[in-house]
């Protein structure tokens, strides 16, 4: 315990004694770090590498292509779709580049979320909406179609005239058809985009006040280790002292 005061007391003594150097030393690298950044070139965030996210919500209407997450996630990742945004998109891109730099993972059992990352917030964006609004369109148009097919059943099926043994089938068909109209959920996208731009972090580290903050602690660092290396030193000396006297 002495041995651990005597330590904190040489310590404080000695902080007390450079206290002006102390001080000087992380100013001085924090002005040095501030002009050493003056020379950096901006980060361009046309040239930044961004990674966009969206949601969507499957819905629901009887499609075990467009409703479970699973098999979504197949098609969407599947050649033939990519190739399809590709195309109608008119997109500047290349197929294995595009599947290589997109994410489509399942988000529950009825909604997946899709990921892009590339070059510029504009462009990650624009090729994020193709994929998801392609998928989008096909979904809502199949909803639409098995909807309308729902609807007029039902129509035909009201107005048609059966036997009376017939009355009680014709009445759950009914039934069945009218439960679907009230229950099918058509798809959305549920959470819309959100951009994590990586260059932000660049960005970061290339504004004055991080070179600051930086060059502050070198400082703070180097000043206790200007501190404390004398005790170190100090019991290095004494173990060999130590060795010697032993002798």
């Amino acid at each position: 315990m002495s041995d651990i005061k005597a330590f904190l007391k040489r310590v404080g003594t000695r902080m007390m004694r450079f206290w002006l150097v102390l001080i000087i030393v992380p100013i001085l690298t924090a002005t040095v770090s501030y002009f050493a950044n003056q020379g950096s070139e901006p980060v361009d965030p046309k040239n930044s590498m961004v990674k966009a996210y969206v949601e969507i919500d499957l819905g629901n209407f009887d499609s075990i292509k467009y409703n479970t997450s699973t098999a979504a996630v197949n098609y969407i990742k599947s050649t033939n779709f990519i190739n399809k945004v590709i195309k109608e998109k008119n997109l500047d891109v290349d197929l294995v580049d595009l599947k290589q730099n997109m994410i489509v993972s399942p988000s529950g059992d009825n909604a997946l979320v899709i990921s892009y990352t590339s070059m510029g917030a504009e462009n990650t964006e624009m090729i994020l909406n193709s994929i998801s609004d392609t998928f989008y369109q096909e979904s809502s148009e199949q909803y639409t179609k098995k909807l309308e097919l729902v609807k007029s059943s039902s129509e035909k099926l009201r107005n048609q005239d059966v036997a009376t043994e017939e009355v009680v089938e014709k009445e759950e068909f009914l039934y069945d058809l009218q439960e679907k109209e009230l229950y099918w959920e058509e798809p959305i996208v549920s959470q819309v985009f959100s951009l994590d731009e990586l260059s932000n972090k660049v960005a970061t580290q290339n504004s004055p006040i991080y070179y600051v903050i930086f060059g502050l602690l070198v400082g703070i660092i180097l000043s206790l280790i200007g501190v404390l290396s004398p005790e170190l030193f100090r019991d290095v000396s004494f173990r060999k002292g130590d060795k010697y006297d032993s002798k």
